[in-house]
């Protein structure tokens, strides 16, 4: 009896090792491992919102290959401000890319066909997170990027703008 349990208990963590190391290495995989859907209850900064799905569960969602500057940072509330001028309030679907380390769903979102992560990379609010960004279109996004950093749109206006990865570690 207490031989099979110890080998249910095997196959059990044995498994959910399995799927625990797939989640965390599909940020190398070009497809979205699931699609969430809900209505956007908030926007916390420039790169994540909160969605309220039909199961009434609420999910937290950081968006796919961009970073935006931290609250306290230069720009961090326009940055969340733009955000939440595309999004807030809206029904959307998140095509969840990968789940960070935090548990966050990270995805790409698309509103009346415009990708929301170009948008903001149009409007100069985040950076493109390079080291995370691993998908075809991340070429485009960079141009995107160089763009709005060339013309001084958006946070690229101010001269030492910080990227948020170098930011929180200096701030930590």
């Amino acid at each position: 009896m207490i031989k099979k349990l110890f080998i249910c208990i095997f196959i059990f963590i044995s498994a959910t090792l399995v799927a625990v190391s797939a989640s965390r290495n599909h940020s190398n995989n070009t497809e979205p491992i699931k699609v969430i859907t809900g209505k956007v209850i908030r926007v916390a900064d420039g790169d994540t919102i909160t969605i309220l799905d039909a199961r009434n569960t609420q999910n937290k969602i950081r968006l796919y290959g961009i970073d935006a500057p931290e609250k306290a940072q230069d720009f961090g509330n326009k940055s969340r401000e733009k955000l939440a001028s595309l999004v807030a309030g809206k029904d959307i679907a998140v095509s969840v890319m990968d789940i960070d380390r935090y548990g966050r769903n990270v995805g790409r979102i698309n509103i009346d066909g415009k990708e929301v992560a170009e948008e903001m990379l149009k409007a100069g609010m985040v950076w493109l997170y390079t080291a995370y960004c691993k998908i075809p279109e991340c070429n485009h996004w960079k141009e995107l990027e160089t763009q709005a950093r060339t013309a001084k749109i958006g946070l690229w206006s101010n001269p030492t703008a910080q990227e948020p990865w170098l930011w929180r570690k200096a701030h930590r």
